[in-house]
C-alpha cells in the first residue's frame, strides 16, 4: 500500500439479490483496482433466503485478499450497513448497493475526493440503466414530478458542497470513517426493511447539522439498474407512505396542533385536499401525483397517530 493513499473498504448490505450481487462485484474488481492493495469489499448479507451466501463463498474464494463476507439477521439496510461499519478496516467507508454497475474511476475518485481531510464525505452521480420500459405516467420532471425510485441521483457535471435539500443516496456515498466514530452509525429505525425510509438522508443531514461539509463528485459514477417491480404504481405507493412516515418522524407535528383522535388537523385537511384534487384532475399526470400523495398524507397520519400513543406522559 502506497503511504500517501487512504484504505478504503466498499460496503454492500444485499438481500436476495445474488446474481445482481455478482455483477456489481464484477464491475468492481477491475485490473485497475486489482493492481492495488489499498482497498476492501466487504458484503453484508442481511438475512437472504437465496443463493447469497454461495455466491460470496465463490467470490471470496476469487479474491481473497479484498472479499469479506459477515452476515446479519436484523432485516434492514441501516442494520447491515452498521454490521459493515463494524468491521471495516479503512479510512474511507464508500457505500453502494447491490443492484449496480460501478464506474472504473470510482473507487480511485472517492480516495481522491476524502483522503485529504477537506470533507467528512461525499455523495457521487447516480444513473438509473432502464431494463425495461419507462411507464408513460412516470413523469420525472415538472411541477408533478413524482419521488424518485430510479435511484437517480445527478446534480450536474461540476463538483459542489452538498446543503440539506440535495443530500445524496445509499447507492453512492462515501464516508470518512471517524463521521461514525463523532456522530453516531445509520438509524435501524430508518430504511429498507422498515415501513419508513430515509436512513441515509438522515445521516447525512445529521453530519450537515453538526456544520460537516459534504461534497457532491460527479465523476464517481455508478449506474443503478431499474427493473419493471421498482417502477409498479405499488412500488410507489409503498415508498409515498413511507416518505410521508419519514417526514413526520423528522419533523413532528407543532406544538399545540389540535388532534382529531391523536391525528393532527392539518394533516386531515391535506388529506382531503389531496383526495380532491386527485378525484377531479383531468390531466393523467395531476392525476397521478395527487394520487401518490394522498398516500403520502395516510403515511403522515400513521405516524402522527403512533407518536401520540407512544408519547411520554407529563410527570404530575
Amino acid at each position: 500500500m502506497r503511504e500517501d493513499a487512504a484504505f478504503v473498504t466498499v460496503l454492500i448490505s444485499t438481500h436476495n439479490r445474488a446474481e445482481t450481487l455478482r455483477q456489481t462485484v464484477a464491475t468492481l474488481f477491475t485490473p485497475l483496482n486489482l493492481s492495488r492493495t489499498d482497498w476492501e469489499l466487504v458484503v453484508v448479507d442481511n438475512g437472504s433466503a437465496d443463493h447469497t451466501a454461495v455466491v460470496c463463498e465463490e467470490l471470496q474464494a476469487a479474491y481473497p485478499h479484498y472479499f469479506r463476507y459477515v452476515t446479519e439477521l436484523r432485516r434492514g439496510r441501516c442494520s447491515g450497513l452498521n454490521a459493515g461499519i463494524a468491521v471495516a478496516r479503512g479510512e474511507i467507508i464508500a457505500i453502494t448497493d447491490d443492484d449496480v454497475l460501478i464506474d472504473s474511476e470510482w473507487l480511485p475518485t472517492i480516495r481522491k475526493t476524502l483522503q485529504n481531510g477537506d470533507y467528512i464525505g461525499l455523495g457521487g452521480k447516480i444513473v438509473p440503466k432502464w431494463h425495461c420500459p419507462k411507464p408513460k405516467w412516470l413523469t420525472t420532471r415538472g411541477p408533478y414530478k413524482l419521488l424518485d425510485v430510479t435511484g437517480e441521483y445527478d446534480l450536474g457535471e461540476r463538483q459542489r458542497d452538498i446543503s440539506m435539500s440535495t443530500v445524496p443516496f445509499g447507492a453512492n456515498m462515501a464516508f470518512r470513517k471517524t463521521a461514525f466514530e463523532r456522530y453516531g452509525l445509520f438509524r435501524t429505525d430508518l430504511g429498507a426493511g422498515t415501513p419508513i425510509l430515509g436512513g441515509d438522508t438522515e445521516f447525512c443531514r445529521r453530519l450537515l447539522q453538526a456544520g460537516e461539509r459534504l461534497v457532491y463528485t460527479p465523476q464517481a459514477v455508478v449506474h443503478h439498474i431499474v427493473e419493471e417491480q421498482q417502477v409498479e404504481k405499488e412500488t410507489f405507493r409503498r415508498r409515498y407512505v413511507g416518505f410521508g412516515r419519514f417526514s413526520m418522524r423528522m419533523q413532528g407535528a407543532p406544538p399545540g396542533a389540535v388532534r382529531y383522535f391523536g391525528v393532527p388537523r392539518y394533516l386531515v385537511r391535506s388529506l382531503l385536499e389531496d383526495a380532491l384534487r386527485w378525484t377531479f384532475a383531468i390531466d393523467p399526470q395531476r392525476r397521478v401525483y395527487y394520487k401518490f400523495h394522498v398516500w403520502q398524507d395516510l403515511g403522515e397520519i400513521q405516524e402522527a397517530r403512533e407518536q401520540f400513543r407512544n408519547r411520554v406522559p407529563r410527570q404530575a
